[in-house]
This record gives structure tokens, C-alpha cells and sequence, in this order.
């Protein structure tokens, strides 16, 4: 609702006047914080040598990894170079409205889905459906980035970039729960974070770049088909995860 209201307010007035509603709205999001009650809690300072030690497990360290590329794709650069095709395609503050609020029914519908359906010892296999339904709908869209095969684009990026994203979520918290690491839980956190904020910082320096050396829809293209296909990587590496091969081994012989 959000998405299609701003759009409209955009092409029917102006961005000074979406801009001031959206200060209107962050104050009083602010001025009803102070009617939160307060919560104290102690907490212990965050050890280097613990994330170390985090990184020596194979299984964790391959989801940190996990993470450093979805951050160079649909979990940061990605979903801006997306809005910039629908803007520089479509030349539409309205479409980009529009199309956002389908794309997020798309995405809740999804993750509903997955979160009662999908069972742990399906996971490898729903994560290589779910990028194999990103990757194969790039092709058609970088080579003509027409309406109907960037909405296809589009769908398949959040119904797949849904699952994706629900499944790196558990798997991080499936580390963070596990016995080896059960005093490592914030250093699992942090370590979460910066292979995530390193993947996002890394996709837009590069999409800076480009933006300074040639930027236009070409050049987009190129970048959401490199930001895509690193999903491929993702995909290896969540199918190396042994955690999830256990799981299947302990079903099989029960």
C-alpha cells in the first residue's frame, strides 16, 4: 500500500511533498517510542577470538560465505538495480509503485508458503529450486526488457529471493543454536553482519562504479545478470552445508 500510495503521491505532485510526509511520519513514529517501557539487560562485550574460532567450523563458515554473496545480490545491489531498469524503462515513479506493492504480495504469499511447508531435509533442494528460478529468468530479460519478461523477472526474483532468504536466516540461526556455539551467540550475530554489510558495500562500489564509467540500461543489465548469477555460488556452497546432508541420513535410516 505504501509503494503504490508514494508512486502516485509522486507523479501526481511532487518528491518535496512525499518527502515532507515521510518527515510527518518519522516524528511520530519517534514521539510514540516514548511511551515504550524501558528495558535493561547486562551485556557481555563481543570476543574477536570467538568468531576465530566460529570460522573453523566448516558448516559455519560456509554460511557466512552464503551470506557475503547474497548481500551482492537480491539481499542488497540487486533489488536498486531493479528499481533503476523500472525507472529508466518505464519512466514511472507510478510503476515503480505499482509494480513493488504486486512484487510484495508475491513475496508475503511466499513466505507463508515456505515456512509451513518446506521441511528440513528439503532445504538443499528448495534453495537450488529457488535460484535456478532466479537464474533462468535473467536470459530473457537482459535480452529484451520488455514489460512482460521483466515482471516474470520480477516474480520469480521474489518468490525465489523469499526462499532464498528465509532459508539463509535459518541456517544462520541453526549455528547460533548449535551446542559447539552456544556462548558464541553474539559473535554469530556480528559475524552474520559483516560478511552481509561486506557483500553490500562490495555491490554498490560497483555499481558506483559502472554509474561513473557508463551508466545506462546496458550497463544495469550487466550488472543485475552479474549480481544474479552469483546466486549460482550461493547454491554450491548451500549444497556443501553437511548439517542438512545429516539430516536426510538420520530420516533414511529411521
Amino acid at each position: 500500500i505504501s509503494t503504490l500510495a508514494t508512486g502516485y503521491l509522486i507523479t501526481e505532485n511532487s518528491y518535496d511533498f512525499v518527502f515532507m510526509i515521510i518527515i510527518a511520519l518519522g516524528a511520530i513514529v519517534y514521539i510514540t517510542t516514548f511511551s515504550l517501557d524501558k528495558v535493561t539487560y547486562e551485556q557481555k562485550s563481543i570476543e574477536t577470538k570467538k568468531m576465530k574460532e566460529i570460522l573453523k567450523n566448516k558448516d559455519a563458515k560456509r554460511t557466512y560465505e552464503i551470506f557475503l554473496f547474497y548481500g551482492m545480490n537480491s539481499g542488497g545491489v540487486l533489488l536498486v538495480l531493479i528499481q533503476l531498469i523500472i525507472f529508466m524503462q518505464f519512466n514511472s515513479e507510478f510503476s515503480i509503485g505499482y509494480l513493488n506493492a504486486i512484487f510484495a504480495v508475491i513475496a508475503t504469499i511466499t513466505t507463508i508458503l515456505v515456512n509451513k511447508h518446506i521441511k528440513v531435509k528439503y532445504y538443499q533442494k528448495a534453495f537450488i529450486i529457488a535460484g535456478l528460478l532466479i537464474v533462468s529468468s535473467i536470459i530473457p530479460m537482459i535480452i529484451n526488457t520488455n514489460f512482460t519478461f521483466f515482471v516474470i523477472y520480477n516474480i520469480a526474483l521474489n518468490i525465489g529471493g523469499q526462499v532464498l532468504s528465509i532459508l539463509l536466516a535459518t541456517n544462520r540461526f541453526q549455528v547460533n543454536e548449535n551446542e559447539q556455539f552456544k556462548d558464541y551467540r553474539l559473535e554469530n550475530i556480528m559475524l552474520g553482519e559483516i560478511y552481509l554489510a561486506i557483500g553490500r558495500v562490495t555491490g554498490f562500489i560497483l555499481l558506483y562504479i559502472v554509474g561513473n564509467i557508463a551508466f545506462n540500461i546496458l550497463s544495469v543489465k550487466i550488472l543485475i545478470m552479474i549480481s544474479s548469477l552469483l546466486i549460482i555460488v550461493e547454491m554450491i556452497i548451500y549444497n556443501k552445508l553437511e548439517r542438512y546432508k545429516n539430516v536426510k541420513l538420520t530420516i533414511e535410516n529411521m
